[in-house]
């Protein structure tokens, strides 16, 4: 619901079997996440792959942020979350943020 707190266990890590997480997501559908954000938007797990921002967009505020991530190409996703939009490319699958 609207007041549903949120959690890490709503954050999606490597090695999901369902989308959004797991790989089968469908182009152009946007799918309710929560990235975890305590180091801005560095990484994020989606369709079975890592992802990254092409530059680094301003931090949001708090550790955890809830919205809509949608494929827009193969390797382009885009993350909404009220008027912010960020976009993201995907990543090598060893990549790691440098803060974790």
């Amino acid at each position: 619901g609207d007041g549903a707190r949120l959690s890490l266990e709503g954050v999606c890590r490597p090695g999901a079997s369902a989308p959004p997480c797991g790989p089968g997501v469908e182009l152009g559908t946007p799918y309710d996440v929560v990235l975890f954000t305590h180091c801005g938007f560095q990484i994020a797990v989606f369709d079975g792959r890592r992802w990254r921002p092409p530059a680094p967009p301003p931090s949001p505020p708090g550790d955890l942020l809830a919205g809509e991530m949608v494929l827009v190409s193969p390797d382009r996703a885009v993350f909404r979350a009220g008027s912010l939009d960020v976009s993201f490319v995907a990543a090598p699958a060893d990549f790691l943020p440098f803060c974790a």
